[in-house]
């Protein structure tokens, strides 16, 4: 991979960390604002900064180890900072109360159906075994949110 390549991709998973960090926050105002779930919420966002984690840890490795990774689909800095800021315009509204708590759980599920973690594995292809824990672990978290907001949104009424 041509160092410009490692360069631009590691500032794209720079920005993905912190696209995390942001729904860690927005998770959290819903802990805030709903605190019979704050388990619920505060777990969702530890997630987060977890995955956060796993983003600079795949940055470091891509940048120790640049020939064992090939380019694959790019993701957009640009998109990376729509959703950002979507996501930020979302804390502030739930910090004013504009949503009810079903409302805040459809945001979340669809939060995490969209979210670029399912477009993390296509970026970068690699063999490289600790790359491939760190991707399989964001998906498999990602999924076991989705299940889990699933099942709250049924038992809320």
């Amino acid at each position: 991979m041509l160092p410009s390549d490692v360069t631009s991709i590691s500032r794209t998973l720079d920005m993905m960390a912190e696209l995390e960090q942001v729904i860690s926050e927005f998770y959290m105002s819903a802990a805030e604002r709903w605190p019979e779930d704050k388990e619920f919420w505060l777990a969702l966002a530890d997630a987060e900064v977890t995955h956060a984690g796993y983003l600079k840890n795949i940055k470091d490795i891509l940048n120790r180890k640049p020939d064992n990774f090939e380019i694959g689909r790019p993701i957009a800095m640009s998109a990376v900072a729509e959703v950002m800021s979507g996501v930020r315009n979302l804390v502030k509204r739930v910090k004013n109360g504009e949503f009810n708590k079903k409302a805040i759980l459809l945001l979340s599920r669809d939060l995490e159906q969209s979210v670029l973690e399912s477009k993390y594995m296509e970026m970068l292809k690699s063999e490289e075994s600790e790359y491939q824990r760190l991707i399989s672990e964001i998906i498999s978290q990602t999924e076991d949110h989705q299940q889990l907001l699933i099942k709250k949104i049924v038992d809320t009424r």
